[in-house]
């Protein structure tokens, strides 16, 4: 059986039914099921919760799905093999009476010379047969070969027949029915259908409007901490929401409502990029009014080696942190030509005559890039966020102190070492406020000698 620790949540609803947390700064909403950074070793997985019906059956649907790359393998007989403990539990509303609990042990193997991968899932699904009414449903996964455990909280209302109109979550579904519930996806990706679910007493036919949307985000690198642009101390930030590049995809429908419907559209293939896939649902026989039902679910297509860096095409633009004006045109100017790697040997081994001291920092400097792509993506790639910038260069800090609205990253224990101390804001979009997680820096003068300091070891090949 797995071990249980004292939840610390916040619980809230959404669209009448599902809310989660994985500790007490997740934001709740239809996201808070998801994972949003991943670390090796620690069993971070995605969850959803949907109405289900099984032949006469009529209850609600359990997903759960980790990736391969946050668990631990170990060799065993000419194969790597992780092992892993699923735990569900249902229970009622105040989480006092325990309805329901299924437990599960999985094995998974991989071949030695295949890399563990973001985008290869291990899945577990479970359908629980419950009458309408309100839920709490805590979900927990074990790594049993690193002892590591993550766990979430969902609340679900799973209506009655007679209650009004409401729609669940937006889900992908590839061809095979099986949903994809993370929220980002490789770039190779063929969903097939976008799905959701319908139900309510109202017979009467309603209007659907379904698209999916590019949108606009900011894909550039961090500037320094003592950066003094535009908006570069937090309090002159104002993000801006994300705006509609084009539409990929547009289609009306009119549908008869029942106890429960699936509705399902098709999907287009995207690019890397950030995507919203919108659903509004009108009552035909009130012209006018606003819709009686609005859902978004926003996508993130990363590259499908993520978060590896595989050619000298993406190892270059990581330099921007380390490289002065004139060697960053230079690395800029052969992207894309025979000369890229030429200009990416001599930017390293300019003051570096060591061949085996340059690979050791390259090495040094490329593994802290991949892991804030793990830990620190947003709508970006994590090395290119504020977070994933500080990261790259100093690693892990002493200690973190968090809440709901900042973090602080400190590489000093003397509390007057104000230059090795990192304020992040977070950053609330009032479209997509919990999406992901988004901070920004609290940039100033006070980092500039420091920082500089930092750049000239990793130039020179010394620890950092």
């Amino acid at each position: 059986m797995l071990s249980f620790r004292n939840l610390s949540c916040v619980l809230a609803l959404f669209l009448g039914g599902l809310v989660a947390c994985s500790g007490p700064l997740v934001p709740s909403g239809p996201y808070a099921g998801l994972s949003r950074t991943y670390e090796p070793g620690s069993p971070s997985f995605d969850a959803r919760v949907q109405p289900a019906v099984t032949g006469s059956r009529r209850g609600i649907r359990v997903d759960v799905s980790a990736p391969e790359l946050s668990l631990v393998f170990r060799p065993a007989d000419n194969q790597l093999i992780a092992r892993l403990e699923w735990l569900i539990r249902l229970s009622s509303a105040d989480g006092r009476q325990v309805l329901e609990e299924q437990t599960k042990r999985q094995d998974i193997t991989r071949t030695s010379d295949s890399g563990p991968s973001l985008f290869r899932r291990i899945a577990h699904s479970v359908f629980l047969e419950i009458p309408p009414g309100k839920y709490t449903i805590l979900i927990q996964v074990e790594d049993l070969m690193s002892g590591k455990m993550e766990e979430k909280v969902l609340r679900f209302d799973l209506p009655s027949r007679n209650q009004p109109l409401i729609a669940t979550e937006l889900l992908l579904d590839t061809k095979s029915d099986e949903p994809i519930i993370e929220l980002a996806y490789p770039d190779t990706l063929n969903a097939g259908k976008a799905v959701f679910y319908l139900t309510g007493n109202v017979a009467r036919p309603a209007r659907l409007r379904f698209c999916v949307v590019r949108l606009r985000v900011d894909t550039t690198a961090a500037q320094s901490p003592y950066w003094q642009g535009p908006g570069s101390g937090f309090s002159g930030i104002n993000p801006s929401e994300l705006a509609v590049i084009d539409t990929l995809y547009s289609e009306d429908r009119i549908v008869r409502r029942g106890a429960l419907r699936r509705i399902a559209f098709d999907f287009p293939r995207a690019q890397v990029g950030t995507y919203r896939a919108e659903i509004e649902i009108d009552d035909l026989q009130v012209e006018g009014e606003s819709p009686a039902i609005h859902l978004d679910r926003y996508f993130l297509i990363r590259r499908a080696s993520f978060p590896r860096l595989e050619n000298v095409s993406e190892l270059i633009p990581p330099l921007v942190y380390l490289a002065d004006a004139p060697e960053w045109e230079a690395l800029q100017d052969s992207l894309g030509t025979p000369s890229a790697r030429r200009q990416f040997d001599s930017f390293w081994g300019r003051r570096m005559t060591d061949r085996t001291q340059a690979s050791n920092m390259v090495r040094r400097y490329f593994s802290r890039v991949e892991e804030a792509n793990l830990r620190y993506s947003d709508f970006k790639e994590g090395w290119k966020t504020d977070r994933g910038m500080v990261f790259v260069m100093l690693g892990e800090p002493l200690f973190v102190e968090r809440n709901l609205e900042s973090e602080i990253w400190y590489y000093s224990y003397s509390g007057d070492r104000g230059e090795r101390t990192f304020v992040f804001h977070r950053v609330w979009r009032e479209r997509a406020p919990d999406v992901v997680e988004e901070f920004l820096l609290d940039r100033s003068f006070e980092f500039e000698r420091f920082w500089r300091g930092q750049v000239e070891r990793w130039r020179r090949g010394i620890e950092s």
